[in-house]
């Protein structure tokens, strides 16, 4: 693997056993991004769309990253309605 602790090309090694030079850990976000068509982009990240540990979406993209799929995310109002599942409104507190 290219690259290393302070390049774009994120990845390091750990210097031990049959492989040292083996990539241990890398990127857990990936982009692909359309800029003539934003729509079109693709992205991932390798847990799920929450960061929260408790939530039913903190692993839901992990199998899709492994795999080396993406998904799009719409930005066109009316698909983005589309897709939505759930509406969530703040307020400012009192």
């Amino acid at each position: 693997m290219d690259g290393g602790a302070f390049t774009l090309l994120r990845a390091d090694f750990a210097m031990r056993g049959a492989q040292p030079y083996a990539a241990i850990h890398g990127a857990g976000f990936r982009g692909i991004y359309d800029l003539a068509a934003p729509d079109r982009s693709l992205y991932v990240i390798s847990t799920g769309q929450s960061g929260n540990l408790f939530s039913p979406h903190y692993d839901d993209l992990l199998g899709l990253w492994a795999h080396g799929g993406y998904i799009t995310i719409p930005t066109e109002h009316g698909a983005v309605e589309a897709a939505s599942v759930a509406r969530l409104t703040l307020q400012p507190a009192r």
